[in-house]
């Protein structure tokens, strides 16, 4: 009996170091885990930066562009005034020409008239009668 007691302890034994040493491969195990926990939440840590670092340089582009926008617009808005200022000083040649153009109808016909009148008294005064 001694004998089977004996031996009942020894398999217990062999039972405890096999759990033993199954309890350190978990150990082992949950270590490796949480030092990949780690490693992922120093990665994410980073992604995270590199987020705002990227939101950052967005946003510094927004405005940018924005200020670019503002230029062109404001450029843009002065060659519509002087195209208006164009057409308007177009509007007025035009008028004046054709008033020019009226007038000098007008000499010239006046101009005209005075030359056959003076052209008929000459013609009156050497045509011999």
């Amino acid at each position: 009996m001694e004998n089977q007691l004996i031996e009942m302890m020894e398999k217990v034994m062999e039972k405890l170091s096999s759990v033993e040493s199954e309890v350190k491969g978990m150990k082992t195990g949950m270590g490796d885990i949480q030092s990949d926990m780690d490693s992922m939440k120093s990665e994410m840590n980073g992604m995270k930066s590199e987020m705002n670092s990227m939101q950052s340089e967005m946003n510094s582009m927004k405005s940018e562009m924005n200020t670019r926008f503002d230029a062109v617009d404001s450029r843009l808005d002065r060659v519509e005034a002087k195209l208006t200022g164009v057409g308007e000083h177009f509007e007025e040649l035009s008028k004046n020409t054709l008033h020019v153009k009226d007038n000098l109808t007008k000499e010239l016909r006046y101009i005209t008239h005075k030359v056959n009148e003076l052209d008929r008294e000459l013609f009156m005064r050497t045509s011999p009668q």
